[in-house]
């Protein structure tokens, strides 16, 4: 009986120490996880939406029902050769207002659009049609929270997406080009910049 007291097994100290334990090593490592969980899924979206806008090189003149099939073959093509994972990103059957093509992911969307000019840019007559990709999450809760934005007449940009929250297909989705610059900024550096929603992005 006494050996039994002196086990340390047996004193209920030692089994709180043991579980403050595990609560301390759990509250150090499920945030951690749930860090590179973010970081892989906002990760793979950014580079969906680059290969999607690498899939638009040498279209020349709008991008119509048959030449679309062209791109996204070309863009699944990109992602194969590329190692993106793409199984389980669909096409929507009907693509969002504005948008040439809209596809999502389990966490992600996409849009490929056409480019509008802003009004107060100088247009050449010879100029081919830019296009820009963007990423954005379904919903405000999950892993993906940043917004990923490239196209051919702008800086690749990313924003935290904490002033608008873009998120799904209804009031708060992007629409195209919206993510560029405001051109009556007085205080924007080159580095990062407001939309026409006042949301920050940041270019890379």
């Amino acid at each position: 009986m006494q050996i039994s007291r002196r086990s340390s097994l047996a004193n209920p100290a030692s089994w709180y120490i043991f579980a403050g334990i595990l609560l301390l090593g759990a509250s150090i490592w499920v945030p951690y996880l749930s860090a590179v969980r973010t970081a892989r899924v906002e990760s793979r979206a950014d580079e969906i939406a680059g290969l999607l806008l690498q899939a638009t090189k040498g279209q020349i003149g709008a991008i119509g029902p048959d030449e679309l099939q062209n791109v996204l073959a070309r863009f699944f093509a990109l992602a194969e050769r590329e190692q993106v994972l793409v199984g389980d990103l669909e096409v929507h059957d009907s693509p969002l207002s504005g948008t040439l093509v809209s596809l999502q992911n389990k966490h992600y969307l996409f849009y490929l659009a056409a480019s509008v000019p802003d009004a107060d840019a100088i247009v050449s007559r010879d100029s081919t049609p830019s296009f820009e990709t963007m990423a954005w999450p379904i919903a405000g809760l999950g892993p993906g929270h940043s917004a990923f934005f490239q196209s051919d007449s702008a800086p690749r940009a990313y924003t935290r997406n904490l002033t608008v929250g873009y998120q799904g297909t209804a009031d708060r989705r992007p629409h195209p080009s919206n993510a560029h610059r405001r051109t009556s900024s007085m205080f924007e550096v080159s580095r990062s910049y407001r939309d026409q929603r006042d949301e920050r992005w940041i270019a890379y």
